[in-house]
């Protein structure tokens, strides 16, 4: 199927990629969370005013009807289940509306762009089924029967791809993935583990082979510090090290895993971007084709970004849309650059060390023999 091209001479609202982050609400606390992390606008924190996720519903629907704004593809992140009643609400409400659009437009045979969303966990899924069976007419009347693999993943195939951001290869989640995957393509968004070097890759690797089976697209995630912060020197040389932390991780993988596995893993776009800005000086297409929409309504272009390029709250799909408009005219990085490309560049020497078994390495593996 063609996708509409986008940046015609319209005056709809076009983009290639669109990310909407729901809430800052998840219940997971996640170190380093790239949500919880970044900074609100305003004199209100974010946790404090988010869009209702009945106009950001009707921003996905406005995108998915093609008049005023049309996404090539959209992609929502969906948070473990908070506490709260009223955090609980707006996230079931939210993911009520999709997938009942989705499941409308499958019956109508109608196009929509390409929907994903990413769950945290497999638990994080089925939290979400196990309200979608009690609550959910478009669930209801697809099964009225015990569960089974295929009423589970009922959710998953009126989706165009699902991911999820941690995976263990055990019975359940075999043989729900293997259901899912029957009409819906999984992803693994697979953040590269700190602290790699020469002793212990082989341990992450395995994890990888171990995941192949379950899933068909594995996309290996390196760790930012939100894009355009203030950072201590500390925090820079710690950046450093942790790029060519990730450098390593790859060429270690792309040296020991078979074919089959490595046709299935895609590399960070940004680190990707870096690559080619550095070789072209141009890479990220941040404000170009892909944007964020924060639990505020304000907009980046880049997911990572610490601030908002259109920092005005948005609380309505008009006032969403403008943020979008304005956001487009602009580039995130003009006042404070994106850090990668400097983090990349300063990275050889960590990467060297890592790449190369140390001395005091090798005297200790003879001493062991010996003793």
């Amino acid at each position: 199927m063609r996708l509409p091209i986008i940046n015609t001479l319209s005056s709809r609202v076009e983009v290639h990629t669109l990310f909407l982050q729901p809430t800052p609400w998840c219940a997971r606390k996640c170190k380093g969370c790239y949500v919880k992390e970044r900074n609100a606008e305003g004199e209100q924190h974010l946790q404090d005013l988010v869009t209702p996720f009945t106009e950001q519903f009707a921003v996905i629907k406005t995108f998915c009807e093609g008049e005023l704004a049309w996404a090539n593809e959209i992609t929502i992140a969906i948070d473990d289940l908070p506490t709260q009643r009223r955090h609980r609400n707006h996230m079931l409400g939210l993911y009520d509306k999709v997938f009942n659009l989705t499941k409308e437009a499958r019956v109508a045979n109608k196009m929509l762009p390409k929907m994903h969303m990413t769950f945290h966990t497999l638990n994080t899924y089925l939290s979400y089924v196990d309200s979608a069976k009690r609550n959910s007419e478009w669930y209801r009347e697809s099964f009225h029967m015990e569960d089974t693999w295929k009423s589970l993943a009922l959710p998953g195939h009126l989706l165009d791809m699902i991911n999820f951001s941690q995976l263990t290869n055990n019975s359940v989640t075999r043989n729900l993935l293997a259901e899912i995957r029957k009409e819906t393509p999984v992803n693994y968004n697979y953040l590269i583990p700190r602290n790699v070097n020469k002793n212990n890759i082989n341990k992450y690797l395995q994890h990888l082979i171990d995941i192949n089976d379950i899933v068909d697209h594995i996309y290996l995630v390196i760790y930012k510090d939100p894009i355009g912060k203030a950072r201590t020197s500390k925090e820079i040389k710690t950046s450093q090290r942790n790029i060519a932390s990730d450098r390593f991780y790859i060429q270690e993988l792309s040296k020991k895993l078979p074919t089959s596995i490595k046709n299935k893993i895609h590399i960070d776009g940004c680190l990707k971007d870096v690559e080619k800005f550095n070789a072209t000086g141009y890479g990220c297409s941040s404000n170009i084709s892909r944007f964020q929409i924060w639990p505020n309504g304000s907009v980046t272009g880049c997911a990572y970004g610490d601030k908002s390029i259109s920092k005005r709250i948005g609380l309505t799909t008009g006032a969403i849309l403008q943020n979008i408009r304005t956001a487009r005219k602009l580039y995130d990085f003009t006042d404070t650059p994106c850090h990668l490309v400097d983090d990349y560049n300063k990275s050889e020497e960590d990467l060297i060390q890592l790449s190369t078994t140390r001395v005091g390495q090798i005297t200790k593996d003879i001493l062991k023999d010996i003793l």
